[in-house]
């Protein structure tokens, strides 16, 4: 290759990288790091930066960049931390309940425990979506089973309403374990010795 075609192929580089988005820009140096080696580490490094932006102070650029960066690592790498931030950030800052049902439903449909919670308040609140106890139940058993104590509590209260003492039990004594205080309260109601 001569020296005129590799100046040009540089230049063609260079401006293909000043029409990037700023975080197309950053995968593609993260992807440069010797120090990266997969891609969990590439969506970790760049919602620490997202995050970081929203320290101190925020300004409304900064918060503009940090959404973009998390959308982006929500839609394009499924990263799970970054897609219930978008779901935290619709529903709270937003305001917009349609679309933090969205974002917590995919949460919970990859896996994930406090997804599924969230999603399952939305539908027994009927906040953003149809209202659907039947099925937010669905959502907190299998919250609970991930290990989300308050899901273990809904879930306990469920069961105890729907007269299965037993079970509520299990569930209660479950969320307890996890943490969420309320749960022995209720014990103590349903004279279970702590």
């Amino acid at each position: 290759m001569g020296l005129f075609n590799k100046k040009k192929k540089q230049e063609a580089n260079k401006a293909t990288t000043e029409n990037m988005s700023e975080f197309d820009r950053d995968i593609r140096e993260l992807l440069a790091r010797d120090d990266i080696q997969c891609r969990p580490e590439i969506c970790e490094a760049e919602f620490k930066k997202g995050m970081s932006l929203l320290e101190e102070n925020p300004t409304e650029d900064k918060v503009h960049r940090a959404y973009d960066i998390m959308g982006n690592l929500a839609s394009q790498f499924d990263y799970i931390p970054a897609i219930m931030w978008m779901g935290d950030f619709a529903e709270n800052v937003m305001q917009n309940a349609e679309q933090a049902v969205f974002w917590y439903k995919k949460a919970a449909d990859l896996g994930d425990g406090n997804g599924a919670r969230c999603y399952a308040d939305m539908l027994m609140t009927g906040n953003g979506v149809a209202r659907n106890p039947q099925q937010a139940m669905h959502y907190y058993a299998d919250a609970a089973d991930k290990g989300v104590p308050e899901a273990s509590f809904v879930l306990g209260e469920f069961l105890r309403n729907s007269g299965d003492r037993e079970n509520a039990i299990k569930a209660y004594k479950q969320a307890l374990a996890g943490g969420y205080q309320p749960a022995s309260i209720r014990l103590q109601q349903m004279g279970v010795k702590l």
